[in-house]
């Protein structure tokens, strides 16, 4: 995954995962009063349910938005925290982003 270091102290800034939609909830209570000044995300996460649901719609609106085409399911292919979860695998060929990406 991608991952973007945050210096010496190890920290790593990353995009969230559906893998995570148990501890997103937690975060978006620690931080609501701040952020829901700034968008509506808050009345979007209001439990585990609407968590996964975000977390698993934001990532493939993006590929499909960026012209990419689903070409499987990984199913049950890595394991976090006792449990088996699928990724999903999308892909682009560069005809089609050079089609599907707006001219300059």
């Amino acid at each position: 995954m991608f991952a973007t270091s945050l210096g010496a102290g190890g920290g790593e800034l990353r995009p969230l995962e559906p893998w995570q939609a148990e501890e997103f909830p937690a975060h978006i209570d620690r931080g609501r009063e701040f952020i829901g000044r700034h968008n509506g995300l808050l009345d979007v996460i209001t439990d585990l349910a609407s968590s996964r649901a975000y977390l698993t719609s934001p990532g493939i609106a993006v590929a499909r938005r960026l012209g990419m085409t689903r070409e499987g399911v990984l199913r049950e292919c890595y394991a976090y925290r006792g449990e088996r979860h699928d990724m999903e695998i999308w892909s682009v060929l560069a005809p089609e982003w050079r089609a599907h990406r707006p001219s300059s």
